[in-house]
Protein backbone atom coordinates (compact mmCIF):
# COMPACT_ATOMS: atom_id res chain seq x y z
CA UNK A 1 0.00 0.00 0.00
CA UNK A 2 1.06 3.49 -0.70
CA UNK A 3 1.05 6.00 2.11
CA UNK A 4 -0.73 9.27 1.41
CA UNK A 5 0.32 12.40 3.24
CA UNK A 6 -2.26 14.32 5.19
CA UNK A 7 -3.51 17.51 3.52
CA UNK A 8 -3.03 19.37 6.83
CA UNK A 9 0.73 19.47 6.28
CA UNK A 10 0.34 22.55 4.09
CA UNK A 11 -1.48 25.06 6.29
CA UNK A 12 -3.89 26.89 3.98
CA UNK A 13 -2.91 27.09 0.32
CA UNK A 14 -5.88 29.28 -0.61
CA UNK A 15 -4.97 31.81 2.09
CA UNK A 16 -1.33 31.79 1.01
CA UNK A 17 -2.41 32.34 -2.59
CA UNK A 18 -4.65 35.21 -1.47
CA UNK A 19 -1.73 36.81 0.33
CA UNK A 20 0.36 36.45 -2.81
CA UNK A 21 -2.35 38.20 -4.85
CA UNK A 22 -2.48 41.03 -2.30
CA UNK A 23 1.30 41.36 -2.41
CA UNK A 24 1.10 41.51 -6.22
CA UNK A 25 -1.48 44.30 -6.02
CA UNK A 26 0.72 46.20 -3.54
CA UNK A 27 3.72 45.91 -5.84
CA UNK A 28 1.70 47.11 -8.81
CA UNK A 29 0.34 50.22 -7.06
CA UNK A 30 3.17 51.16 -4.70
CA UNK A 31 5.20 53.39 -7.01
CA UNK A 32 2.20 55.27 -8.37
CA UNK A 33 0.79 55.82 -4.89
CA UNK A 34 4.12 57.19 -3.67
CA UNK A 35 4.29 59.58 -6.62
CA UNK A 36 0.75 60.83 -6.00
CA UNK A 37 1.38 61.23 -2.27
CA UNK A 38 4.57 63.17 -3.01
CA UNK A 39 2.75 65.36 -5.51
CA UNK A 40 -0.05 66.09 -3.03
CA UNK A 41 2.37 66.87 -0.21
CA UNK A 42 4.48 69.05 -2.50
CA UNK A 43 1.48 71.02 -3.75
CA UNK A 44 0.29 71.57 -0.18
CA UNK A 45 3.76 72.70 0.94
CA UNK A 46 4.00 75.14 -1.95
CA UNK A 47 0.57 76.57 -1.10
CA UNK A 48 1.56 77.05 2.55
CA UNK A 49 4.82 78.74 1.49
CA UNK A 50 2.91 80.98 -0.91
CA UNK A 51 0.52 81.97 1.89
CA UNK A 52 3.39 82.77 4.23
CA UNK A 53 5.12 84.97 1.66
CA UNK A 54 1.96 86.64 0.34
CA UNK A 55 -0.20 87.33 3.38
CA UNK A 56 1.92 89.35 5.79
CA UNK A 57 -0.48 92.00 7.10
CA UNK A 58 -4.26 92.52 7.50
CA UNK A 59 -4.47 94.41 4.19
CA UNK A 60 -3.18 91.34 2.35
CA UNK A 61 -5.71 89.16 4.15
CA UNK A 62 -8.52 91.54 3.15
CA UNK A 63 -7.39 91.41 -0.49
CA UNK A 64 -7.39 87.61 -0.32
CA UNK A 65 -10.95 87.65 1.09
CA UNK A 66 -12.02 89.91 -1.78
CA UNK A 67 -10.42 87.53 -4.27
CA UNK A 68 -12.17 84.58 -2.66
CA UNK A 69 -15.48 86.42 -3.01
CA UNK A 70 -15.18 86.42 -6.79
CA UNK A 71 -17.65 83.89 -8.27
CA UNK A 72 -15.17 82.74 -10.92
CA UNK A 73 -12.53 81.99 -8.28
CA UNK A 74 -15.12 80.18 -6.17
CA UNK A 75 -15.99 78.04 -9.18
CA UNK A 76 -12.36 77.08 -9.71
CA UNK A 77 -11.26 76.57 -6.12
CA UNK A 78 -14.51 75.97 -4.21
CA UNK A 79 -15.89 77.60 -1.09
CA UNK A 80 -13.07 79.08 1.00
CA UNK A 81 -12.82 77.99 4.62
CA UNK A 82 -10.41 79.54 7.15
CA UNK A 83 -8.49 81.76 4.74
CA UNK A 84 -6.89 83.45 7.75
CA UNK A 85 -4.85 80.29 8.33
CA UNK A 86 -2.12 78.80 6.11
CA UNK A 87 -3.74 75.35 6.30
CA UNK A 88 -7.14 76.65 5.26
CA UNK A 89 -5.55 78.53 2.37
CA UNK A 90 -3.65 75.42 1.26
CA UNK A 91 -6.80 73.29 1.31
CA UNK A 92 -8.74 75.95 -0.58
CA UNK A 93 -6.07 76.35 -3.29
CA UNK A 94 -5.14 72.68 -3.75
CA UNK A 95 -8.31 70.84 -2.75
CA UNK A 96 -10.06 70.69 -6.10
CA UNK A 97 -6.90 70.00 -8.08
CA UNK A 98 -5.78 67.23 -5.72
CA UNK A 99 -9.24 65.66 -5.72
CA UNK A 100 -9.10 65.43 -9.52
CA UNK A 101 -5.50 64.12 -9.50
CA UNK A 102 -6.34 61.45 -6.91
CA UNK A 103 -9.48 60.37 -8.75
CA UNK A 104 -7.65 60.11 -12.07
CA UNK A 105 -4.81 58.15 -10.44
CA UNK A 106 -7.26 55.73 -8.83
CA UNK A 107 -9.10 55.17 -12.12
CA UNK A 108 -5.92 54.66 -14.11
CA UNK A 109 -4.39 52.36 -11.50
CA UNK A 110 -7.55 50.27 -11.29
CA UNK A 111 -7.67 49.98 -15.07
CA UNK A 112 -4.00 49.06 -15.31
CA UNK A 113 -4.07 46.35 -12.67
CA UNK A 114 -7.25 44.76 -13.96
CA UNK A 115 -7.79 45.24 -17.68
CA UNK A 116 -4.15 45.99 -18.51
CA UNK A 117 -2.89 42.82 -16.86
CA UNK A 118 -5.65 40.84 -18.59
CA UNK A 119 -4.71 42.22 -22.01
CA UNK A 120 -1.06 41.44 -21.38
CA UNK A 121 -1.98 37.82 -20.66
CA UNK A 122 -0.63 37.74 -17.13
CA UNK A 123 -4.01 37.19 -15.48
CA UNK A 124 -4.50 33.95 -17.38
CA UNK A 125 -1.58 32.50 -15.45
CA UNK A 126 -2.77 34.05 -12.18
CA UNK A 127 -6.33 32.80 -12.54
CA UNK A 128 -5.19 29.28 -13.43
CA UNK A 129 -4.32 28.86 -9.74
CA UNK A 130 -6.49 28.42 -6.67
CA UNK A 131 -7.83 31.94 -6.35
CA UNK A 132 -11.12 32.76 -8.13
CA UNK A 133 -11.42 35.91 -10.24
CA UNK A 134 -13.75 37.61 -7.74
CA UNK A 135 -11.18 37.24 -4.98
CA UNK A 136 -8.38 38.56 -7.20
CA UNK A 137 -10.37 41.63 -8.21
CA UNK A 138 -11.59 42.19 -4.63
CA UNK A 139 -8.04 42.10 -3.28
CA UNK A 140 -6.80 44.52 -5.95
CA UNK A 141 -9.67 46.92 -5.23
CA UNK A 142 -9.00 46.63 -1.49
CA UNK A 143 -5.37 47.63 -2.02
CA UNK A 144 -6.47 50.66 -4.09
CA UNK A 145 -9.06 51.61 -1.48
CA UNK A 146 -6.43 51.36 1.25
CA UNK A 147 -3.97 53.48 -0.74
CA UNK A 148 -6.49 56.21 -1.55
CA UNK A 149 -7.17 57.53 1.98
CA UNK A 150 -3.47 57.59 2.86
CA UNK A 151 -3.05 60.63 0.65
CA UNK A 152 -3.35 64.09 2.25
CA UNK A 153 -6.84 65.37 2.91
CA UNK A 154 -8.39 67.41 0.16
CA UNK A 155 -11.65 68.29 1.85
CA UNK A 156 -12.50 71.30 4.00
CA UNK A 157 -11.33 71.17 7.57
CA UNK A 158 -13.96 70.82 10.29
CA UNK A 159 -14.59 73.95 12.33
Amino acid sequence: MTAVESPTKHSRPATDAGRAVTALALRQTRRGALVVIGLAAGMSAVAVAAYASTVKDPADAAALEALAGNPAIRTLFGEPVALDDAGGFAVWRTGTVLAVVLAVWALLAATRITRGEEDAGRWDVLLAGRVPVTTVVARHVAVLAAAYPTTPSTGPRPS
